[in-house]
């Protein structure tokens, strides 16, 4: 249904997934959109679902592995800037099973919570370039070695 929703938005949905690692309260989507407002509608429509667990919304790239965790932190962490990219939706239902909400007072078991919609996707006011990942030499090799801090002491000295 969430991906049926994005389509009629005119989004090339990819993917639509609420991945175990989101605790359940995540749901991440790949797509690509052909103007400026796209995404943040689409995240503002997943919000809004009838289901009471879309407390964050990712949207990421189609290059973005969606089920893996630390790909979609990779995309928050690089191509998002905090102040354009991240919006909270505060006081909107919650799900029942959210510790974090708060109970609805007299409304048992319903529950008030924010949510959050994050845009992690490459953006058009940029080089596709300027999100292509850099790798230090020989880091794929397995040459690359942890420092500790004795080692970083030694070399700065």
């Amino acid at each position: 249904m969430v991906y049926n929703r994005l389509t009629e938005l005119g989004l090339n949905v990819h993917e639509v997934r609420f991945p175990a690692w989101g605790g359940v309260f995540c749901c991440v989507f790949q797509a690509e959109y052909g103007r400026d407002g796209f995404i943040n509608d689409a995240l503002m429509s997943i919000m809004g679902a009838p289901w009471l667990n879309t407390k964050m919304v990712v949207a990421v790239s189609p290059d973005t592995e969606i089920e893996n965790a630390a790909a979609v932190y990779h995309a928050i962490a690089t191509r998002c800037d905090p102040a354009r990219d991240i919006f909270v939706v505060p006081h909107t239902r919650g799900s029942p099973y959210d510790p974090a909400a708060t109970p609805l007072e007299g409304s048992y078991p319903f529950r008030i919570t924010g949510k959050i919609g994050i845009d992690a996707t490459v953006k058009a006011r940029h080089s596709r370039a300027d999100f292509e990942r850099a790798w230090p030499r020989n880091w794929k090799k397995g040459s690359a070695r942890r420092l500790s801090l004795a080692d970083v002491l030694k070399l700065i000295q």
